[in-house]
């Protein structure tokens, strides 16, 4: 158990580094997704105390310009009860000291002191700092999600608002962005079947704009979920029996099955029969944390 609790703590004490928190780590080659980093962060406040609070340190500095609450907002109704609970503990020690009408906050045990050490990495030229980069230019709203979505991606590459609408964001809201794009010449719509999908135009230009781009941009708000979750699971089950362990890792990861999918893994790679819990600790290392 310890092991997934020292992968989930890497990965987000790197993404915090790279935003500007005091920390040890090497910033992340990859792109940081703020809203997934701070609900997945959340979850991890009971095994690592100073990695929630500094992370309240920096959102109580800059959550009010960096942020989408509506991302977020949208973002944590997909989660599971016991991560939405630890996210609104989070939110109401953050309401001690800043009113960003975050959702969800409750009233936390105790008041939580600032540590005053977060840094802001201005200017935003870091790779890793693409979205407030972004942000900067075109406003917190779904447009930066769906400019990165395309940006990031081959060129040519199609997409739909129902697939775009996995962001975060409503699909009807996705939608009058796209034709907003199209009618500025920034997409094309095509016609797939019964529906319609876009691809960007000038994407070079594009790319030129928002550079420096990191070496990717992974689904955190897909993968992080599922981390959040496998952990917990395997947190209460770390005493049970063997069999017990296996159907309720299988559970877990089943319930998961259409992030999987929108992810591109066939349902054969995800191990949601036999022993499950034999080696899951490296397969989620392999799967959710180190692939790119």
């Amino acid at each position: 158990m310890s092991n997934l609790n020292d992968l989930c703590l890497d990965l987000a004490w790197s993404h915090w580094t790279g935003l500007g928190v005091r920390g040890v780590f090497a910033p992340p080659p990859d792109a940081t997704d703020l809203e997934a980093l701070i609900l997945f962060t959340t979850t991890l406040g009971h095994i690592d105390p100073r990695l929630h609070d500094e992370a309240l340190d920096w959102c109580a500095k800059f959550a009010r310009e960096t942020v989408a609450i509506s991302r977020l907002r949208r973002l944590l109704t997909r989660l599971p009860s016991e991560q939405q609970e630890a996210f609104g503990e989070f939110a109401g020690a953050l309401h001690q000291h800043v009113d960003l009408k975050w959702p969800a906050a409750r009233p936390p045990v105790h008041r939580y002191r600032l540590s005053g050490k977060s840094r802001l990495p201005t200017p935003l030229v870091r790779p890793s700092l693409l979205q407030l980069r972004a942000r900067r230019l075109f406003g917190t709203s779904a447009r930066v999600e769906i400019m990165m979505h395309f940006v990031l991606s081959p060129e040519g590459t199609l997409a739909s608002a129902s697939e775009l609408a996995a962001l975060g964001y409503a699909k009807q809201n996705i939608s009058v962005i796209l034709d907003d794009f199209v009618d500025a010449a920034t997409l094309e719509r095509v016609q797939s079947g019964n529906q319609h999908q876009y691809r960007l135009l000038r994407h070079g230009t594009w790319r030129e704009l928002l550079e420096p781009l990191p070496t990717s941009w992974p689904p955190w708000h897909l993968r992080l979920p599922i981390l959040a979750g496998l952990r917990s699971t395997l947190e209460r089950v770390e005493k049970k029996a063997d069999i017990v362990k296996d159907i309720e890792v299988a559970k877990e990861l089943q319930r998961h099955l259409p992030a999987f999918r929108m992810m591109g893994f066939a349902d054969g790679r995800v191990p949601t029969k036999g022993h499950a819990s034999r080696g899951i600790v490296e397969w989620a290392d392999e799967a959710l944390i180190r692939v790119r």
